[in-house]
């Protein structure tokens, strides 16, 4: 039996780590890699059509392959139903002699099935350079609470003193209102008798409240993110918002913030809603990528076929590839050579996709983006280093 029959590894897309594409990118040769993409559904009825179309793509690999039971354990998950019952967007399932790995993704893919001599990598690139990790604090007088966000998975923290509330803060508090008195009309007797009123209106006193329990807030939540650099979303009506940012003492704030009650909207809600504000890690260095693209300062290339070749030398530096399209062919290493074909033939890859593998093989930075925001408007944009 082969060894991938036993070896199955399932991650979510937020275990998905810099590690494997590194891996994955460095497996090539004359072995077969097989790797399969297909859109998922996280709910509804369409979810009793997923494994059905999985079967398919299996079988069309199983045409390709030589090695019957390098499908073995992909095959096996078209019945596991403990699997399929844990919806996503998107999957990604690779397969080669040393084991198989399924990526639940949390954005739908394309429907296709390579099998070449490396595996196609540029959706789970792309997946990686969008996963972003951020804090959300939810604040109202009613409730507060620190949502943590990694990926596609968002969690109520558990916060050490952090209160459940304002009154809850406040609770404790035996501050009696500070009466002074002045002098009265005269009762009975000929004595005067006194009358007293607060020091501070109303206002004043809720005022105060809210300052104190925003510091109690803040208190908590800067010892909890002492050592982090993640960003913090916050998110409440404008007026809370806007007197915890005067009194925070806490780094990475983001200026935008969540608008409205945040009471009733789940972590995964809040998540969702903060996730606009929070920008990729990799989103500097993308820029500048771009405009170095741009300036033309260093020598370029602007098409897949070029950047093969150079990423292959180790020449490139960085590289802009289509997300929403594929160059099939092949690219034999060493050779300088190119096959260029109209449709994907039995071991073809896709050449955008070698051209991103080969350029991270060789300390550069890929960026999968979608083909119409390619710096230059060709079919790649890659710097090179000489």
């Amino acid at each position: 039996m082969n060894g991938n029959d036993t070896q199955l590894r399932v991650l979510d897309e937020v275990d998905l780590g810099t590690a494997d594409i590194a891996a994955w990118s460095a497996a090539s040769g004359p072995t077969e890699l097989v790797s399969l993409y297909l859109p998922t559904h996280r709910a509804g009825r369409e979810v009793t059509q997923d494994p059905v179309l999985f079967r398919r793509l299996v079988a069309s690999a199983a045409e390709e392959v030589t090695d019957g039971e390098l499908l073995a354990a992909a095959a096996r998950l078209v019945d596991d139903r403990e699997f399929w019952s844990h919806g996503s967007s998107g999957l990604a399932v690779l397969a080669g002699p040393d084991g198989t790995t399924a990526i639940r993704l949390s954005d739908p893919t394309a429907e296709f099935t390579v099998v070449s001599d490396r595996f196609h990598l540029k959706p789970l690139m792309a997946a990686l350079a969008r996963r972003v990790e951020f804090d959300v604090l939810a604040i109202s007088r009613h409730s507060v609470r620190l949502v943590t966000v990694n990926g596609t998975r968002a969690f109520e923290a558990e916060v050490p003193d952090l209160p459940a509330s304002m009154p809850d803060a406040l609770r404790w508090d035996d501050r009696e209102p500070q009466l002074q008195s002045h002098s009265g009309s005269r009762a009975g007797g000929g004595q005067v008798a006194a009358t007293f009123h607060g020091q501070g209106s109303a206002n004043d006193t809720r005022d105060v409240d809210l300052d104190r329990y925003l510091h109690l807030v803040d208190h908590a939540i800067v010892a909890h993110r002492s050592a982090s650099t993640r960003p913090l979303v916050l998110a409440g009506v404008d007026d809370i918002v806007g007197a915890y940012r005067k009194v925070t003492r806490c780094h990475h704030v983001v200026d935008d913030h969540v608008a409205g009650s945040p009471d009733q909207l789940r972590a995964e809600e809040l998540a969702d809603r903060a996730r606009q504000f929070v920008s990729p890690p990799t989103a500097h260095a993308e820029r500048t990528a771009r405009e170095s693209f741009l300036a033309g300062a260093t020598a370029t290339v602007r098409t897949v076929e070029q950047a093969v070749i150079a990423a292959a030398a180790g020449q490139v530096a960085s590289i802009f590839v289509p997300a929403d399209r594929e160059y099939w062919g092949r690219y034999r290493p060493g050779h300088r050579l190119l096959e260029e074909h109209d449709t994907r033939g039995p071991g073809d890859h896709d050449l955008a996709d070698v051209a991103a593998t080969e350029t991270l093989r060789h300390g550069g930075l890929a960026f999968v983006v979608p083909e119409n925001d390619i710096p230059g408007g060709g079919t790649a944009a890659a710097t090179l280093r000489y």
